[in-house]
């Protein structure tokens, strides 16, 4: 998506087939957009008169759809990561409440989409993070809050574990946080901050990699876990997995 227009390309020859803009009443916003499994339907954020909401968009017939009406007009909502077991996709609801404070929310949106697939779900202690990810094989949520890791129940209301690294025995400097990624075994996490990587294992949240890399950006597992990719503003990386 570009300049508030999205651009379907063939495949081969990448050659433009579709183009669907904003209007009036819709305006696309730019950022992470959904494929869904119907072709030429993505999930996506529109800017209404009501503040962002989450909408199915029909390419091919130029068609918006709204499924929510979250009222606050300060609203944002991120993309976190398909749930490949649940068949749904995780958003972070982001908004100021009537105190002034930012709080964050959970969105859930399952297959089929429509507007009764939709559940949102809330934490009074965990209120807002930098990022979050279900982890289906233990049917928890995974939080990191700055140097926080938290783990709450499938319901996100019990917190099970939590763990502050900036306690643990390592540099206290890991710069900021990018970006978190899990093993598709359930049983590793790779948190990537701006100066360090650390590999965390999920049992007991205990780090066993903590390795400099300086304007780090990027860390995840391949999709069968045989290799961990790595990546700076300036290189990338492909490291073969021997933690198993």
């Amino acid at each position: 998506m570009k300049n508030n227009t999205v651009c379907v390309y063939e495949t081969v020859g990448f050659q433009l087939i579709k183009t669907i803009k904003s209007n009036k009443k819709y305006q696309l916003v730019e950022g992470d957009f959904v494929l869904t499994n119907t072709s030429f339907i993505i999930l996506n954020t529109l800017k209404t008169k009501d503040g962002h909401q989450l909408a199915l968009i029909n390419i091919e017939k130029g068609e918006f759809r709204v499924l929510t009406q979250f009222k606050d007009s300060i609203t944002l909502i991120y993309f976190n990561h398909f749930i490949q077991a649940e068949s749904a996709y995780l958003f972070t609801l982001s908004y100021v409440n009537n105190e002034g404070y930012r709080v964050e929310k959970i969105v859930k949106v399952k297959e089929p989409i429509n507007k009764e697939s939709i559940e949102v779900l809330d934490n009074l202690e965990i209120r807002n993070w930098d990022s979050i990810i279900f982890n289906s094989i233990h049917n928890v949520y995974i939080v990191v809050q700055d140097y926080d890791i938290v783990i709450l129940d499938g319901q996100f209301k019990e917190i099970l574990k939590k763990v502050c690294l900036a306690e643990q025995d390592y540099p206290d400097h890991f710069g900021y946080f990018q970006l978190m990624h899990q093993s598709n075994d359930g049983r590793y996490i790779i948190l990537t901050y701006s100066e360090t990587v650390l590999i965390l294992r999920y049992d007991d949240l205990e780090p066993i990699l903590v390795e400099e890399l300086q304007y780090a950006c990027f860390g995840e597992f391949s999709n069968d876990d045989r290799f961990i990719l790595l990546g700076t503003w300036a290189n990338g990386y492909i490291l073969e997995n021997t933690l198993r």
